[in-house]
């Protein structure tokens, strides 16, 4: 009714101006409303036991129908056999907008999905489980892009286990199962393709969703249809904890064979910190100092372009302040950066490709232009990101800035990935750098998971600790490094070379200084301690392009080698 009632209104609108502009536009909004009400995309499943699975390409992989969980394991499951080896199953966790399941239910109101995924883990068998959360205008449908994207670094992480075992007698990694699990919600709004399966043309496409975006990042933020299951961060903050219980990963004595690390991307990554975030500052709060500060989840938690606001990430950085004693604008000194042991690894890791020159063009643009234009032209046109990620550089800020609930703090209407390293040059907020010593380009995709030029993920054990350890004090800067050999060597190899095979580095650093350089004062403060487990990482265009660019080979490498590699060697005596 609702709907008929505005189509109403705009036809009046268009016959009676028909010869203005602004008659025009109407019938432009009339076409695009009548569209997006063709296109709606209803709250449900799409991986539920009663759909029809579509065939898989044969040159990708080979599926096998595993009967002892049901006639549906084509449909709520992918199992891949590829022809270089790697094994590794996909399966889908779909969550409606008020928390509950989408899908089928057992008798005790279980997700169906997730029993069907949790029979999969079984307790004599070593597991890896990889947990990717989807962003806006996406969902758990076939064909999404998001969910293939998260096939392809599947492929490549069965890879990098298959790597790790050896024929020296190490077996940590020899028969592990490489377990898939793409959380599903409704990302998207409307059905971005027509009756045919086509893609409609992407102006349409992004008129069409534009006004859903608040909408959407209202779901991921908890702050749409509370239900039975509380709210979509609740759910799924639940279903995961469910899962990581039902695994023996690697605790103080590094003695658990499972591995798990959760990955979320644009509102994923905003849905997956709104839901552990109150269980990450009431972990800094009961801390104890020089000791290490446990998982939040799994292994390590990535957020790739986070389309969240920084007020949400400096809520965790205040808490470690808070702990620590250090002031608002005091830097962090060797006696507060002991707060966490020398073996911390990264436990929550944002990556965001950031737009350094346009930070802060909602807050104070003009002096922006004028200090980082005038003073670092010739920095920054060697280093600045021209693929950089606008969407929540840009479309984030301005639709949180016409919001009516943002708190008037400034951090409220900038992404967390779009600050910068120390005052007094902005909101400080980024905590590391990163780059990688070659581009991205076409060395990523489904096909060449299997090939071992493209695939090769060098073990790196005790490089983050070696890296703490070459600074002169125990609250300055560290480097990964970026050359060959000598002080400044690289310790965080993806590749080694090898024959025609070129050396690929990625290079982790302390402060983002590969784009902006040192602090302006000694007064500047450091947003982070050498040992902080929480990264706000400033990544580089060759390691994530623009918004959705992050299916990286050397990125996905990296990430994966904090969780199977022991990077601050905290097991190496067991």
């Amino acid at each position: 009714m609702k709907l008929s009632r505005i189509f109403r209104t705009f036809l009046f609108i268009v016959f009676s101006t028909w010869q203005t502009t602004i008659g025009t536009v109407s019938v432009l909004m009339v076409a695009l409303l009548f569209t997006m009400a063709v296109h709606v995309v209803p709250d449900g499943a799409y991986r539920d036991r009663d759909c029809v699975a579509p065939p898989v390409d044969p040159r990708k992989a080979v599926v096998h129908v595993d009967h002892q969980l049901g006639d549906e394991w084509d449909c709520r499951g992918e199992q891949f056999v590829l022809e270089a080896g790697q094994e590794f199953t996909l399966n889908f966790l779909e969550f409606s907008e008020d928390g509950t399941p989408a899908g089928a239910t057992l008798a005790d109101g279980t997700s169906a999905q997730l029993a069907t995924f949790q029979r999969l883990l079984e307790p004599d068998e070593k597991t890896y489980v990889l947990v990717f959360a989807h962003g806006w205008r996406n969902n758990a449908s076939y064909g999404n892009h998001d969910i293939h994207k998260f096939r392809i670094l599947l492929a490549y992480a069965a890879a990098f286990v298959n790597q790790r075992c050896h024929a020296d007698g190490d077996t940590t990694y020899c028969g592990m199962k490489v377990r898939g699990l793409a959380l599903g919600y409704r990302g998207a709004s409307f059905n971005e393709r027509d009756e045919h399966g086509n893609a409609l043309p992407d102006l349409q496409a992004s008129l069409m969703a534009a006004p859903t975006f608040m909408a959407r990042k209202a779901l991921t933020d908890g702050d749409l249809a509370r239900g039975a299951a509380g709210t979509l961060p609740m759910a799924v903050a639940a279903a995961l904890r469910d899962i990581e219980s039902g695994l023996a990963l690697r605790d103080h004595t590094g003695l658990g064979p499972d591995r798990m690390i959760v990955v979320g991307h644009s509102l994923g990554a905003n849905l997956l910190l709104r839901a552990f975030k109150a269980d990450i500052v009431q972990a800094v709060s009961r801390h104890q100092t020089g000791s290490i500060l446990p998982a939040v989840i799994g292994d390590l938690l990535v957020l790739v372009n986070p389309a969240t606001t920084a007020a949400v990430w400096m809520e965790i950085a205040q808490s470690v302040r808070t702990a620590t004693g250090v002031p608002e604008t005091g830097r962090f000194t060797s006696t507060s950066a002991s707060f966490f042991g020398d073996g911390q690894p990264p436990v929550v890791m944002a990556l965001t490709a950031t737009c350094p020159f346009y930070a802060s063009i909602f807050e104070g643009w003009r002096e922006y232009w004028e200090t980082y234009f005038r003073q670092f032209h010739a920095a920054l046109a060697e280093k600045l990101n021209p693929a950089c990620d606008w969407v929540t550089a840009f479309a984030l800020p301005l639709a949180e800035a016409m919001g009516s609930d943002n708190n008037g703090s400034q951090y409220s209407t900038i992404a967390l990935g779009q600050l910068v390293p120390h005052e007094p040059d902005g909101l400080a907020g980024l905590t590391h750098g990163l780059e990688t010593n070659t581009s991205t380009g076409t060395r990523t995709s489904f096909a060449r998971s299997g090939q071992e030029e493209f695939n090769r993920c060098t073990e790196v054990p005790g490089w983050l600790l070696a890296a703490r350890g070459r600074v002169a004090g125990q609250h300055e800067p560290w480097d990964a490094g970026h050359r060959r050999d000598g002080p400044k060597a690289n310790l965080s190899p993806v590749r080694l070379a090898s024959g025609e095979w070129k050396r690929l580095e990625i290079q982790f650093s302390l402060v983002a200084d590969i784009y902006w350089g040192e602090p302006h004062s000694i007064d500047a403060r450091w947003i982070a301690s050498p040992n902080d487990p929480f990264w706000n990482v400033a990544a580089h265009a060759n390691t994530i392009e623009h918004h959705g660019g992050y299916v990286s080979y050397q990125l996905w490498c990296a990430l994966n080698q904090f969780v199977l590699d022991d990077t601050t060697d905290r097991y190496a005596s067991h």
